[in-house]
């Protein structure tokens, strides 16, 4: 080999191990650009879960770690539940069954004053019905009350009573 030849081997070479760092570096930052985007995404739905009520907010890092964990997988996630059966990706069964499920936390608004229910007023008098029977008059009040929202919102009668014994200050 000539010397010409041993130079133009070396600088091959040399571009070579710089074309091989800059191919390294381009494939980690792409790495981490694609960890960035699955974490987001796994954070983004774990956040949806809670404001939904189904997931609490002690669960939300738990619940994104795992489905980073199942998402960067070196199979990708893909399991096979049963013998016959296709492979299975895990973080999407994990989010349809947590988005399907039922709510875990109900953030929705309680009656009260402001929702048109009343507070129960203290009974006018004490009154007898026409059997002589004493009545309770908070009771009576809040029977009626009930029977109102009831008719109004059309909720069955012991969910009216709840929402207005919810309403009121405990006496």
């Amino acid at each position: 080999m000539s010397d010409e030849d041993t130079k133009r081997l070396a600088e091959l070479e040399k571009a070579n191990a710089e074309l091989r760092e800059k191919n390294e570096a381009l494939a980690k930052a792409q790495a981490e650009a694609e960890s960035a985007s699955i974490r987001a995404e796994c954070a983004a739905f774990a956040e949806a879960q809670v404001a939904a009520g189904r997931a609490t907010p002690g669960e939300k890092a738990a619940l994104t770690e795992a489905l980073v964990a199942l998402k960067s997988r070196d199979d990708a996630g893909m399991v096979k539940l049963a013998d016959g059966e296709e492979a299975t990706d895990l973080a999407k069964w994990l989010q349809e069954r947590i988005a399907g499920g039922p709510a875990v936390i109900d953030y929705s608004e309680r009656a009260g004053a402001d929702k048109g229910v009343a507070p129960v007023a203290p009974p006018p008098a004490a009154f007898k019905t026409t059997e002589g029977l004493p009545v309770d008059g908070r009771r009576m009040a809040l029977h009626q009350q009930a029977v109102a929202l009831s008719a109004a919102n059309k909720i069955d009668y012991v969910e009216a009573v709840r929402q207005i014994e919810a309403a009121q200050p405990v006496q």
